[in-house]
């Protein structure tokens, strides 16, 4: 449980004396800290790679767990910030909070409310009679916009004053981000838009994050060890910066980098990021140009993902070897480093001998308890071939089903379904809830009515399953949307996640979906508010040609902001023309069209509170829509078209564009032609008739007879 220190002024300032002198930080763990700023901290408390998040995690590395509150506010100036002190900081009682102010006061100089470095002076007061430890920092902006330079170092040496007058800690980052840039490390970062120390000349890159949380734990007094262990927690985090490289291959790098993905087990979206890796290691050792592709056979690879922390340093410091500095321009020097990191990998790449994956059997006498399932709400007449269902599990759903009877009950890993003839079938746990309903899906190599499975538990198998198996190598990407935020993971493997694009205090939630948690995305009334967005980078994955089918539950909360249209699911860059659409006009009109020409619209059953399965099925020509398994629209459409943008679902390509307010539920590409028993399939699945169980059984004297297993062999 964290708590605040609530000190008498003259003990608050001589504890943070003390500590300073014993060269101990000045917070320590329990406190709470408010981080108070204009748009830059707002940012810096959102990404992941933001300076606010930098600092706690530092401070988490060296054991000091702090409860913070981020009240950066995008636009304000430093008068601003004082009028709402009360509110935002004394209010509540933290032990420290940081003042960052000056670059909007600087910037907006010429315009209301009037502002200046005596509003952090009026604020140290504040904090320092409410015995609150204020921490100022210096503005950052100003070397990157010349300008108001000069103006900005007057107003930071201003604030400086303040922290000597009123013997408060400084965070010098005004400084601390021009002897970055003016270091030889970074000759070239300055060129460099999206690499350098901000994306825009005002709000922070990476890098400029890390010298702000380098700098601000500095002034909270952290020591070279402790430095270090806060850099060893940075450089550990997955996901600092996305980057998109698209490069002009051959034909046959392409199949190359394919059958190299499938032989690693891996999709290729997850693979690329694998690639280009290599890549850059590579090129980091061996530098020189790397040439795209030329002439009719060429073809663009793209792919979206995100580094780390080191993979970040790595590029930033092989794009700096002057071989790969443009002959025109330094501009664009990072992102040609970025490309040829990919170039190299690819050229590197080994396809290998095809590995085929024979199906093992179920080792059925490891297990103490079985329950056998039968498909009886199958209503189509074909046989459908590799299709995934979904099986429900709770406290005595199936009958006599127990989560105490598993071996491990705190997941599904034991669990091991078999076909008919004894072979074990990829499942995929999307939740698992000893306390509520667990949802699996398991992929059936052929469903009919009738078709039966059974389920194993209750010890420890030996045969390996693969969650992103269950989906078949024709899905691009599954999104089965139950994350509460941040990004959607892709359950077929590929590495498509479906990150928020928006900004702002409301953000998605887990809500009740149609298969366990559906994705709620809140209204957004304003525009950059909420997370009503989800975006796919673009990959080559999603260059599906003629033919696709995009299929998942909708359902509508409010009504659609500004009487636009209300985007399911669009590729598109924003404000272009979409390679193809599927959008609400309103909750009972769908609308539907390919890459511009004529749209599809036709009546639908209201959305508005109620969820409806959206199936839109392209063969090239026609665009087929179905909604809860029947034809919904139908008719030729302009031909989709592929191109290097992204797949959205929510809005069309960026943050102000036909938001979808609502729930989305189990969101899924296919690079095939579904049938409408497919799809009537996916629909119908959602009753809990569609899937039959017995109760469970003891097999605990051994069932049926162990079977021998198959490995892996090579054609």
């Amino acid at each position: 449980m964290h708590t605040t220190r609530i000190l008498p002024v003259a003990a608050s300032i001589a504890l943070a004396a003390a500590l300073a002198a014993r060269g101990e930080p000045l917070v320590r763990s329990g406190d709470t800290v408010v981080f108070l700023g204009d748009s830059i901290t707002h940012y810096g408390a959102e990404r992941s790679h933001g300076y606010v998040n930098l600092a706690v995690q530092g401070l988490a590395a060296n054991g000091i767990d702090v409860r913070w509150i981020g009240r950066g506010v995008p636009g304000e100036k430093a008068s601003q910030m004082r009028a709402r002190f009360q509110r935002d900081v004394v209010d509540n009682h933290p032990a420290i909070v940081t003042i960052s102010a000056g670059v909007n006061d600087v910037a907006l100089s010429d315009q209301e409310p009037a502002s200046g470095p005596e509003d952090v002076e009026a604020m140290i007061q504040m904090a320092k009679a409410a015995g609150v430890i204020p921490v100022v920092m210096t503005p950052t902006f100003a070397v990157f916009n010349t300008e108001d330079g000069d103006s900005t170092s007057a107003y930071a040496a201003t604030v400086r004053g303040y922290a000597a007058t009123y013997a408060v800690p400084l965070c010098d980052t005004w400084q601390a981000i021009t002897d970055w840039k003016a270091s030889s490390e970074t000759p070239y970062l300055e060129y460099q838009l999206h690499y350098k120390a901000t994306i825009d000349g005002v709000h922070m890159a990476p890098a400029g994050d890390r010298v702000m949380a380098r700098t601000l734990l500095r002034a909270l007094g952290m020591d070279d060890g402790q430095m270090a262990n806060a850099e060893a927690a940075w450089n550990a985090n997955e996901k600092i910066w996305s980057i998109h490289p698209a490069v002009k291959i051959t034909g046959a790098q392409l199949a190359t980098f394919k059958q190299a993905a499938a032989n690693a087990g891996m999709g290729g979206g997850e693979f690329s990021k694998v690639v280009f890796r290599r890549g850059l290691a590579s090129l980091a050792a061996n530098p020189s140009v790397e040439q795209e592709a030329s002439g009719s056979g060429a073809e663009t690879f793209s792919a979206g993902f995100s580094i780390n922390m080191a993979d970040y340093d790595k590029l930033l410091s092989t794009s700096l070897a002057s071989a790969y500095v443009p002959a025109d321009s330094r501009k664009g020097h990072v992102d040609a480093t970025i490309g040829m990191a990919m170039l190299r990998g690819i050229r590197e790449c080994e396809p290998g001998d095809p590995v085929v994956i024979e199906p093992q059997d179920v080792q059925t006498d490891r297990f103490t308890r079985a329950v056998a399932f039968t498909v009886s709400g199958y209503a189509g007449q074909t046989a459908l071939a590799d299709f995934p269902i979904a099986v429900r599990l709770a406290e005595d759903s199936p009958e006599g089903f127990r989560y105490a009877d598993l071996a491990d009950p705190t997941n599904g890993s034991e669990l091991r379904f078999a076909d008919a003839a004894g072979r074990s079938l990829d499942c995929d746990v999307e939740e698992w809830n000893t306390n509520g309903v667990s949802l699996v899906w398991v992929k059936v190599p052929s469903l009919a009515r009738g078709t039966t499975f059974t389920m194993y538990y209750g010890g420890t198998p030996t045969d390996e399953v693969r969650a992103f198996r269950a989906w078949s190598a024709d899905y691009v990407g599954v999104w089965h949307m139950a994350e509460a935020e941040g990004d959607v993971y892709d359950a077929a493997g590929n590495g498509l996640a479906a990150s928020p694009n928006g900004s702002g205090e409301a953000y998605s939630v887990a809500g009740e979906g149609v298969f366990g948690k559906g994705r709620f995305n809140t209204s957004v009334r304003n525009k950059g508010t909420g997370r009503s967005m989800l975006c796919v980078s673009d990959s080559y994955l999603l260059d599906l040609g003629s033919d696709f089918t995009l299929s998942g539950w909708v359902k509508m909360t409010d009504t659609i902001d500004g009487g636009g249209l209300a985007r399911i699911a669009v590729r598109s860059a924003d404000g272009t023309t979409p390679e193809w659409e599927i959008a609400l006009a309103d909750a009972t009109t769908l609308q539907a069209c390919g890459n511009g020409g004529a749209t599809l619209s036709e009546t639908i059953p209201s959305a508005m509170d109620g969820w409806r399965h959206v199936a839109a099925v392209y063969d090239g020509t026609a665009l087929t829509v179905y909604v809860d398994g029947a034809v919904a629209l139908n008719g030729a459409i302009t031909a989709a078209k592929d191109s290097n943008n992204k797949l959205c679902f929510g809005t069309k390509g960026g943050l102000y564009n036909g938001h979808f307010t609502g729930l989305f539920d189990e969101f899924r590409l296919r690079d095939a032609v579904c049938s409408a028993d497919w799809v009537k399939a996916e629909y119908d699945q959602a009753s809990a008739s569609f899937l039959s169980a017995s109760p469970a059984t003891d097999i605990s004297g051994g069932g049926q007879a162990g079977r021998s297993r198959a490995v892996f062999s090579i054609d």
